[in-house]
């Protein structure tokens, strides 16, 4: 690997560190211009834990991107086992980066339905980042949490904060975790059609807008699209649900970096369909 592409694998990193807080997952909520507030999903687990309340059966994931470059990869996993009365667990798996250089993150998430219209959810974090001999190796736990709420039929607001209190005692200034605010809408505009509407405050940099719709098509394809600013980004995607198996394939562009593709697949236990399969 020759030193050019070392320093743009180090900068392409330590962007994503500091600027994408828990690097969300899902190639559904990728293709909607990375909003996921207010999807429930098993993808939850990566961007609001209050949604994985509203899940019926036992979720698994597996998710893949391949991120701006061939020598960058993005694998996560996922994982709930909702309960009849005590609330939704959850576990998640993420690495990005190349063997040298590389970010991982491990997640136990916890999600309870107040009501049938409100729910919490938290989430405990470890971290571990190395970049090769140039930085120490760093070992982080810090928290998450957030809320889902549909004050009327159809309608969704969804809240999240990571990394709370800003913990980030054992890490180098290249890689510091900052605390992350986000917030926003979800309309079910039809019945076959959603639409999500967020912002994202990252306490070092300017906010984010982020927008996504999907629509349905037949129960069994859903077709995305997506936007969002600073830096501009165009998303778009395609889902098809087969059986108890869901894939989502989904793309991306940055204005400097081109297109990145990402995929998932979700596989559902049980008879009973994923309720949070699609917010439709």
């Amino acid at each position: 690997m020759n030193i050019k592409l070392i320093s743009i694998i180090i900068s392409v990193l330590s962007c994503v560190s500091v600027y994408a807080d828990n690097n969300p997952e899902g190639a559904r909520q990728g293709a909607m211009g990375g909003t996921g507030l207010t999807t429930k999903d098993v993808w939850g687990v990566y961007h609001n834990q209050a949604s994985l309340a509203f899940l019926k059966n036992p979720t698994m994931g597996f998710f893949y991107e391949n991120r701006f470059l061939d020598a960058i990869g993005d694998e996560g996993f996922a994982f709930v086992i909702p309960t009849e009365k005590s609330g939704a667990f959850g576990l998640n798996i993420n690495y990005l980066g190349v063997q040298t250089y590389s970010d991982m993150k491990v997640g136990l998430a916890y999600a309870l339905a107040l009501s049938s219209k409100f729910s919490l959810g938290m989430q405990l974090d470890y971290f571990h980042s190395q970049y090769g001999d140039i930085y120490d190796r760093t070992n982080d736990v810090l928290p998450e949490v957030g809320f889902l709420a549909e004050p009327f039929e159809g309608f969704f607001v969804g809240a999240h904060i990571f990394n709370p209190w800003s913990i980030a005692s054992n890490r180098n200034d290249m890689s510091e975790l900052p605390t992350v605010f986000r917030i926003g809408l979800g309309y079910k505009i039809a019945k076959n059609v959603f639409t999500t509407l967020e912002t994202e405050k990252d306490m070092d940099y300017k906010a984010r807008y982020r927008f996504g719709l999907e629509y349905l098509y037949q129960g069994k394809v859903s077709l995305r699209f997506g936007v969002a600013s600073n830096p501009n980004l165009l998303s778009f995607g395609v889902g098809y649900s087969f059986g108890k198996f869901k894939a989502d394939i989904g793309f991306y562009s940055h204005p400097e970096l081109g297109i990145t593709p990402q995929a998932s697949l979700n596989y559902t236990f049980g008879n009973e369909p994923e309720i949070g399969s699609s917010s439709l």
